[in-house]
């Protein structure tokens, strides 16, 4: 799913950004399951000037908690190995290449 954010973002205050993210709630039923995260873009107008994994496991709230330490490597490197599959890379395109 991909959301617009409003026009006044910039004015928006940390209350009203942690209920958006009250959305974003998804049950996890075992602990593969339970691995997730969130792609954390930063753009300029339509520019892209970078983005980061952010990895994360889902709670018994069904809350994506971001990891930290050793288990954001595991996650990190578990989210790698299934990347293949997806025929996408790191490298920025101007156009999206065709999985084959």
């Amino acid at each position: 799913m991909i959301r617009r954010p409003p026009r006044d973002t910039q004015r928006r205050s940390s209350a009203a950004s942690d209920v958006d993210k009250r959305q974003f709630l998804f049950r996890a039923n075992s602990e593969l399951g339970s691995r997730s995260g969130v792609l954390k873009v930063t753009a300029t107008g339509r520019r892209i000037d970078g983005y980061e994994w952010v990895p994360a496991r889902i709670n018994g709230a069904n809350q994506p908690i971001p990891a930290e330490g050793q288990e954001a490597q595991n996650l990190l490197a578990s989210w790698n190995e299934l990347r293949g599959c997806t025929g996408l890379t790191d490298a920025a395109t101007a156009e999206p290449t065709p999985a084959g």
